[in-house]
């Protein structure tokens, strides 16, 4: 008998979307400020705020582009992979686990069957990132689990996309 722990769905979290925010807010206060500039007398040093102004919009439109380009990247790898099957199973008990700190900014890392898992809550990765510390389902060695997972190879990562524990002695 599995009892799932988590399972994989698209999520768009603080990761993705502080920044996205930011970078519109951003491009919000560059084009006031080009407007502003804009309506004043065209002076040499107006000439430089409005190419200053131009310069950072560009490059929040950029960042913004990247950002909105790695999700969707992320998503097809990921997520449609899961969604269509495309993933690696092992099951087993849970060793050398590696919980990170009480004081976090650290990943937690534990092995099945030799298979190496790396996660961390302060990642914008789509699939399980969720550490003991904050409430994490993975709590500790001898744990029988069953992970579904994909490698992930711009990050160079098994990602967990599926948890079930189970019992080592049910039968399928």
């Amino acid at each position: 008998m599995n009892n799932v722990l988590y399972e994989v769905t698209y999520r768009t979290d603080r990761g993705t979307v502080i920044p996205f925010v930011m970078v519109l807010l951003i491009v919000r206060f560059l084009i006031r400020e080009a407007r502003e500039i804009r309506s004043k007398k065209t002076t040499k040093g107006h000439r430089v705020n409005l190419f200053i102004c131009s310069f950072g919009l560009v490059l929040s439109l950029l960042v913004c582009g990247i950002v909105i380009t790695s999700q969707i990247n992320m998503y097809q790898n990921i997520v449609v992979a899961y969604e269509e099957g495309r993933y690696m199973t092992v099951e087993g008990y849970v060793e050398d686990f590696t919980p990170m700190p009480a004081e976090g900014h650290a990943h937690e890392t534990f092995q099945i069957n030799g298979v190496l898992f790396d996660y961390s809550d302060n990642t914008a990765l789509q699939g399980y990132n969720n550490t003991k510390v904050y409430g994490g389902v993975i709590s500790g060695n001898g744990q029988h689990l069953k992970i579904r997972y994909i490698y992930y190879e711009p990050w160079d990562c098994n990602v967990i996309v599926y948890i079930a524990e189970t019992s080592p002695y049910a039968v399928e």
